[in-house]
């Protein structure tokens, strides 16, 4: 009974004490302002205004703070469950107040810097730190979702793919090229993007904060349910297995959030590859008012970078090409779902809704006292086509 008060009830009463702290005045700091749900519009005419260097050098220091709330959160989510998985056969008692105290610690860090943020930033880039900062969650939980993938699975020979017969298999030191390309591309699209009206920029990355979430979190779901054999050298029969030895370790592990965890089984679909498709979309954004031939040449290089990425992934053996395939077409229609909305597109901007209308009609005939009208109401489009004729702030995407 003691062992479940120190796993469960210690944390819960912490976390409801500091909130009620919060929200009775007392610590305004402590108050949970998290999660913005609403998606700003921007005006088409901000796509043709200057970038401001002075709001790019305001911005800067505060970008260091946002990455870390990836540590943080991982610091908050491995503590809380280490709470969780508490042994006291096997962990002594100060070593559990020391998890205590850093998970109150995170806790309270968590909740001050937030305030922090919906008080000093402006509304845009407030909301892009919001989502940027859930998708550091969704990693997170992704991560110990591709542990449990790892804990199940079980060794094998790879399977017959076509990719693996055209593509030979490149030695294990070029492995990552596949990720240099991805963190290149995206690079070169933060910086491209620096030149863009801050408005415009923070919602481009916003979005990308909330489209990758739910693709993340999505592959996460969805790679444990059908285990391949890995086709990665360290996940072939023979190898050393670093899959997690217990359940807590599956939450507690935490080495994929860091680039260097040996993880087999987590393939279905690929999130290298999705984040890459996912980045590739949203960097229309980045030529929306340039001329069509610069466009067109970017769409080139895009195809390019997701070909080149796909073969090295490929050849390094890290995914099946079902994986790379399904990836693609996933994030794809991601994209297309929730790119202007937490919720799908087709219930939060619907192209049109049907309205009924009961109405008492007079008559004497009885069983036509009642009428229903039904009508369908066409809604305005959300997406419009920019050109240098729509540069007017009366046209909202509205």
């Amino acid at each position: 009974m003691l062992t479940w008060i120190l796993r469960v009830g210690v944390p819960y009463w912490s976390i409801t004490r500091i909130l009620r702290l919060g929200s009775s005045g007392r610590i305004p700091y402590l108050k949970w302002t998290f999660f913005p749900c609403s998606v700003p519009q921007i005006d088409p005419a901000t796509y043709f205004e200057p970038f401001d260097i002075d709001e790019i050098k305001r911005s800067a220091p505060w970008v260091p703070v946002v990455i870390s709330f990836n540590y943080l959160l991982i610091f908050l989510w491995v503590s809380f469950f280490s709470m969780l998985f508490y042994d006291p056969a096997t962990e002594s008692l100060p070593h559990y107040l020391l998890v205590y105290s850093a998970f109150i610690a995170c806790f309270v860090l968590f909740l001050v810097l937030t305030n922090l943020f919906k008080r000093k930033l402006d509304d845009s880039l407030y909301r892009m730190a919001c989502n940027l900062i859930i998708l550091f969650a969704c990693g997170i939980a992704t991560s110990s979702l591709n542990n449990l993938t790892h804990y199940l699975h079980h060794k094998g020979n790879a399977l017959f793919d076509i990719g693996f017969s055209i593509i030979p298999e490149i030695p294990l030191k070029y492995a990552e090229t596949s990720d240099a390309i991805l963190v290149s591309y995206i690079m070169c699209c933060v910086v491209r993007s620096l030149f863009l009206h801050p408005a415009v920029r923070n919602k481009m990355w916003g979005d990308f904060g909330r489209i990758a979430s739910l693709m993340i979190l999505s592959k996460g779901i969805m790679g444990w349910w059908t285990l391949l054999p890995g086709p990665a050298p360290h996940c072939r029969p023979g190898s050393p297995d670093y899959a997690p030895q217990s359940i807590k370790a599956i939450f507690v592990n935490q080495g994929t959030m860091f680039g260097h965890a040996l993880n087999c089984g987590d393939l279905i679909f690929s999130g290298h590859t999705g984040f890459l498709v996912t980045v590739m979309l949203l960097s229309e954004e980045l030529w929306r008012t340039n001329s069509p031939a610069m466009r067109w040449g970017w769409r080139v290089f895009t195809l390019i970078v997701l070909v080149l990425f796909s073969v090295f992934c490929l050849s390094a053996r890290k995914h099946y090409s079902v994986d790379i395939i399904s990836a693609i077409w996933i994030a794809s229609l991601n994209f297309c779902t929730f790119r202007h909305s937490w919720f799908p597109s087709n219930i939060a901007f619907p192209a049109a809704r049907t309205v009924i209308v009961r109405t008492t009609l007079s008559t004497s005939d009885a069983s036509k006292a009642d009428a229903i009208i039904v009508s369908e109401e066409q809604i305005k489009p959300r997406i419009i086509h920019l050109s240098e004729g729509s540069r007017s702030h009366d046209q909202l995407i509205s």
